[in-house]
């Protein structure tokens, strides 16, 4: 009914209807929704699975979210304790939900595994819009696969924006297919952070400010080092 509430909830299982109003979580919603989820393993619509989405949690987060005290979402709750001082992401589900804490200022994410973004889970045009935490450290892996085709919209990459303070190390790009309008590159559109031991491969399309790595690097402080891109630009 309007003026309810629902709050610390999650739905599990296989929803289907044929239809108007069916979905995962609430199917017409006339409601305040806060700090609830649908789980993105578990969750299918008319046999369907989800992709992800910040409406949704992995089966293991939900776990260990509802044995937080008062229902908390930290960043421990999807990476788990930080080693090192860095959360570790071994898999495409971590990888994805770096984008909820991409603006978290302090905060470093580092590689454990190479991934494939070639995967039905991964969003359409999916990309880090603009990365402002501390530090994403490609510990030497590689993400493969990173495709977007984005031709009308500026400040498109992997990371669309690295902003000043801002760190990517360590990180290889390989077979990326990246489309924007200006300020592309394969790893950042625009860098006013710092870019290091990195490479890209694969194709990249634009307008103006186009590269192969990164699109425009701007800002008295912004580097780029040890660092390279091959293929088509």
């Amino acid at each position: 009914a309007r003026g309810s509430t629902i709050s610390n909830s999650y739905a599990s299982g296989a929803v289907s209807g044929t239809g108007e109003n069916v979905d995962r979580l609430v199917g017409n919603n006339n409601a305040t929704i806060t700090n609830s989820y649908y789980d993105l393993d578990k969750s299918t619509l008319n046999t369907v699975a989800p992709k992800w989405s910040a409406s949704g949690l992995s089966s293991e987060v939900i776990e260990r979210w509802w044995l937080t005290e008062n229902k908390v979402l930290s960043a421990k709750t999807f990476f788990g304790d930080a080693v090192e001082g860095y959360y570790q992401i071994d898999n495409l589900h971590e990888l994805l939900d770096v984008k909820r804490y991409s603006s978290s200022a302090g905060s470093k994410f580092k590689l454990t595994a190479d991934i494939d973004m070639r995967n039905d889970f991964v969003p359409a045009n999916f990309y880090f819009d603009t990365f402002s935490a501390a530090e994403f450290n490609g510990g030497g892996k590689v993400l493969r696969h990173f495709t977007i085709d984005l031709p009308t919209i500026d400040t498109v990459g992997l990371f669309g924006a690295l902003a000043a303070g801002s760190s990517i190390k360590d990180l290889g790009l390989v077979d990326a297919l990246v489309t924007g309008r200006n300020f592309v590159g394969a790893l950042v559109g625009t860098n006013e952070g710092s870019i290091s031991n990195s490479y890209a491969t694969g194709a990249v399309v634009g307008t103006n400010y186009v590269g192969g790595l990164v699109g425009l690097t701007s800002g008295a402080n912004s580097l780029i080092t040890n660092s390279y891109a091959t293929g088509s630009v």
